[in-house]
């Protein structure tokens, strides 16, 4: 199972609006909960799935690093970690059989991707979107930006029996961005 709750709302921390730090809290944490609580349910002995499975949840470099407008954002993401190494140590105790990793993405040039840099440069914070875009790179020591594929590879090796030994770990796919 791919658990992939994510919402961003760019704000510098003096301005944030609780409502939509309240949303991406909802989104963000007690949607992986929930994706947790359920995935968990139906791949543990007597669920419908029985018989074990993998949960990768996604966070993100954001988890990482101290980037500028997203401190809400980045508490969310830094929480994944946390809440994919509490249930990857439950579903062990418990003998669920199911192993639960998650991934750090970096940026990568999506809609989600593209809105941050165009806020940041609309708070003052850089020049234009394209020097947000190009300060990414610059901490990025594969100098550029992820791609999706470069996501969903990450995704199907966690997936795979090629890591069946790899649980309540967090990989990191930024580039180095987040080392």
């Amino acid at each position: 199972m791919i658990n992939n709750a994510g919402l961003e709302i760019t704000s510098l921390i003096t301005d944030i609006d609780p409502a939509d730090a309240k949303k991406m809290l909802d989104v963000n944490i007690l949607g992986t909960v929930l994706g947790l609580k359920h995935g968990m349910r139906a791949m543990r002995p007597g669920g419908p799935a029985e018989g074990g499975g993998t949960i990768i949840n996604v966070a993100s470099v954001a988890a990482t690093i101290a980037f500028p407008a997203i401190s809400v954002y980045s508490a969310t993401k830094s929480a994944i970690d946390r809440l994919t190494r509490v249930a990857a140590m439950e579903s062990g105790k418990l003998g669920y059989g199911v192993r639960v990793n998650c991934i750090f993405p970096g940026l990568v040039p999506n809609a989600m991707g593209a809105g941050l840099a165009n806020d940041v440069a609309e708070l003052g914070l850089f020049e234009s979107p394209e020097a947000a875009v190009a300060a990414v790179v610059d901490l990025t020591p594969s100098g550029r930006l992820g791609e999706e594929k470069d996501m969903t590879d990450a995704l199907m090796f966690l997936a795979s029996d090629e890591s069946r030994f790899i649980n309540g770990a967090a990989l990191q796919v930024d580039g180095g961005m987040g080392m």
